[in-house]
């Protein structure tokens, strides 16, 4: 029989040693729960950027389209306003009769547009677009600022020094500067009619220079997803993340003052006429009293229009012509309505003895 003493130092010893591998066993198996506890809240963390990915890629797409609809309003908006005006313009050639291309009445077109500018002050749009521009380098400002933060340019350093390009996550998530920007590249890409008339000129003008400012504003969305992107991707709290990309998009690019539909473009192309009537009128016609004391009573004559002129007249702005919210011009029930409404000056003239002239 062997040695007690020895027997329970080789037990003692078996199961210090039935310790130590228990400890072992449990540190491995807490070390296979924390991993999988580490990889489901990874698996989770991933699956939450990815969702907030697929909804600002959405918000995206929805703020693109909202864009490409203000580009293409106003685009239509200038169209048609130009329209009208070669339309009242021609009318007016054809009135007189003259060429298509005629320059002589330049003035007169000129000056009737202030005047219609005034009145409807909507048909003219820079002060939005003034207030676009401000409202787009307040944006820009902001997101400019976040690109430049501490924390986000530490973190930036980091992912691109394992390999990772955000810059290749923003190329395939296709912004909104790349889905609209061959739309925002230039105005109309035609103009309809005669261009040579300085007022539609200068409207032509106003188009590109809304242009300029529709740029920047995409250019502030385009920076605004550049940085939420970023914020979400490098988990950077991003402080100007306020609303959605649409909300911004329509804070940049307000509703515009007034949408002007087909019949509110013929009643400003009828107010347009009467303007450029009005201020030619009054330096062309005369209405001339004749006194002709062996008749008992005055004749009245025109001079200025023939009598196919004062027909048109009456048939542009008569009883029937059409009226509506912008075209305000009074009722003319006959040709001296017209010519008194448009301040056309009048003359008296003594008729030689025995004279006699017609109505």
């Amino acid at each position: 029989m062997g040695n007690p003493g020895s027997v329970l130092g080789r037990i003692s010893g078996l199961e210090s040693d039935n310790r130590q591998l228990r400890s072992e066993v449990q540190q491995l198996h807490d070390a296979v729960l924390k991993e999988q506890y580490e990889r489901k809240a990874a698996d989770a963390a991933m699956d939450q950027i990815l969702f907030q990915l697929a909804d600002l890629l959405s918000d995206n797409q929805n703020a693109a389209n909202y864009a490409i609809k203000y580009l293409n309003d106003v685009d239509a908006q200038y169209a048609a306003k130009e329209a009208m005006m070669q339309a009242a313009i021609r009318d007016f050639n054809d009135f007189l009769n003259l060429p298509e291309k005629s320059n002589n009445y330049l003035a007169i077109w000129d000056a009737a547009f202030s005047i219609l500018s005034t009145v409807v002050p909507a048909l003219r749009l820079t002060q939005t677009f003034q207030k676009m521009v401000k409202v787009a380098n307040i944006e820009m400002e902001a997101s400019r600022i976040f690109m430049v933060t501490p924390r986000l340019v530490a973190r930036m350093t980091i992912a691109s020094a394992k390999g990772h390009d955000i810059a290749d996550v923003i190329r395939k998530s296709n912004d909104i500067r790349s889905k609209i920007g061959h739309l925002s590249s230039s105005p109309a890409a035609s103009t309809p009619g005669d261009s040579s008339k300085s007022r539609v000129r200068q409207l032509i003008q106003e188009n590109n220079q809304a242009h300029q400012s529709l740029d920047l504003a995409l250019d502030a969305l385009s920076a605004e997803f550049n940085a939420r992107i970023h914020s979400l991707l490098y988990r950077v709290p991003y402080p100007s993340k306020k609303g959605t990309l649409l909300d911004k998009a329509m804070n940049v690019l307000p509703a515009l003052p007034y949408y002007y539909t087909d019949d509110d473009l013929q009643d400003l192309g009828h107010q347009y006429l009467w303007e450029i009537l009005k201020i030619w009128a009054k330096t062309n016609v005369t209405v001339v009293f004749h006194k002709n004391p062996s008749l008992g009573r005055d004749t009245v004559t025109i001079e200025g229009l023939n009598n196919a002129q004062q027909d048109q007249i009456i048939k542009w702005f008569g009883i029937y012509a059409p009226r509506g919210k912008h075209f305000a011009t009074p009722l003319v029930l006959n040709i001296y309505y017209a010519l008194d409404y448009w301040g056309v000056p009048e003359v008296n003239r003594y008729a030689p003895p025995n004279a006699y002239r017609a109505s």
